[in-house]
């Protein structure tokens, strides 16, 4: 298995952030993110996640403890099969 950091950062979003995907078991299982904060006392999160080296993940954001889902602006997406937008994530080898 493999380690690979996935990040969300928007102006004004506050916690908790959650990421869901293919990675987790079982799949689309949300885990809040940990976030540090700038001095402009805005938030960036990440999670670290564990898969297959060389596969691709798929994964999206959940604003708050609702069922508010969100895509991170500029970052790539696909479509899965069943029509939902997703991001895509290759995870990589590990260096060593």
């Amino acid at each position: 298995m493999a380690s690979a950091s996935i990040t969300y950062q928007k102006p004004g979003t506050q916690p908790p952030i959650y990421v869901a995907g293919t990675f987790s078991d079982p799949p689309w299982k949300a885990y809040e993110m940990d976030y540090t904060t700038d001095a402009d006392g805005e938030h960036t999160f990440t999670k670290q996640v564990t898969a297959k080296p060389g596969s691709k993940i798929q994964y999206k954001f959940r604003v708050g403890a609702g069922d508010w889902w969100v895509l991170h602006q500029g970052m790539p997406t696909v479509t899965d099969d069943a029509g939902n937008t997703n991001h895509e994530l290759e995870v990589q080898h590990p260096q060593g």
